[in-house]
């Protein structure tokens, strides 16, 4: 399915919601025909019609002698290229299809229409955008990413790889609380004057919640209990000729403590992308003597699963 997720999640045709008297014509502006489907999900008032994704449209609408067009120009869902970006493939396939693409809504009003509660002295018409439909219930997230670590320039403009897996409740639009457990690598545990360098993982348990802000932009915020484990504690003593770099070695980190993170993010109907700033509440006391911390930065892209 990630071979083309739109493609075969989508159907190649989208039925679009159109108010407009009962009896209205709808064609196109060569003269065909455009399927009208009684489907009456969006409302008593409302008509569909049946389009091609892959294509724009000069529709005209006809009612009583009168004639009115405009051109419903098909839009890509942007939330359809995070998880096709995981294969690569299926950004060809969808590419190819179309099927990542949608219309928004049409409102048509005329002269002499009996059902519009507005009199209406000449013909209009205008697009708007569809609302979303409520998506009340369980959802799963499926996560990767990378990892920036803060710190020593040891590890400046390096990413490492993170991942996270979900599950949770989605109470409406605006708000989700899900429960998550997720790995990462490349954290910088030093301080930020340290002779020592190793290297970080971590693996931690959370709960995050989502606040829509706006249609596709949300806010994320929460907590959680993470382990932190680093690789031996290493410094440079001195450079031999024949041996190179010697190093004293001493025991890895570990330590487990709460953390906070706080991120924005953007989702689409299926994929997100998401910044998120993780900080840990506790100190990180290392064997050679020094304390360290946890704060990091992360890019994260994945899916969102409904049920």
């Amino acid at each position: 399915m990630l071979s083309g997720c739109a493609t075969m999640i989508n159907a190649s045709t989208q039925d679009v919601p159109v108010i407009m008297p009962r009896g209205t014509r709808v064609t196109d502006i060569s003269g065909e025909l455009i399927p009208v489907v009684q489907n009456h999900t969006y409302g008593d008032s409302i008509t569909t019609i049946r389009l091609e994704r892959k294509r724009d449209y000069h529709l005209q609408f006809s009612y009583k002698g009168t004639t009115i067009g405009t051109t419903l120009a098909s839009s890509l869902d942007w939330g359809w290229i995070i998880p096709d970006y995981l294969t690569l493939i299926g950004l060809f396939v969808d590419a190819i299809t179309n099927d990542w693409c949608y219309f928004d809504g049409v409102k048509v009003r005329f002269p002499g229409d009996s059902t519009s509660s507005v009199i209406v002295k000449t013909p209009s018409i205008e697009v708007f955008e569809l609302p979303e439909a409520p998506k009340i219930g369980l959802i799963a997230l499926v996560n990767t990413g990378f990892v920036y670590p803060i710190g020593n320039a040891e590890f400046d403009f390096v990413f490492f790889n993170c991942y996270r897996l979900g599950f949770g409740y989605e109470f409406s639009r605006q708000l989700s609380i899900i429960a998550t457990y997720g790995q990462g690598a490349g954290i910088d545990i030093m301080p930020s004057q340290t002779k020592y360098e190793t290297f970080g993982y971590y693996s931690s348990y959370d709960l995050e919640a989502r606040f829509s802000v706006q249609k596709h932009l949300y806010l994320v915020c929460g907590g959680g209990w993470t382990h932190i484990t680093s690789d031996t504690l290493k410094t440079f003593i001195k450079y031999v000729a024949d041996s190179g770099a010697i190093y004293r070695k001493l025991p890895p980190a570990d330590t487990k403590m709460p953390t906070l993170f706080l991120g924005i993010g953007y989702t689409g109907s299926v994929g997100f992308i998401e910044i998120r700033h993780s900080y840990g509440l506790s100190k990180i006391f290392l064997s050679s003597g020094e304390i360290g911390h946890f704060t990091t930065t992360s890019l994260n892209f994945g899916l969102n699963l409904h049920f």
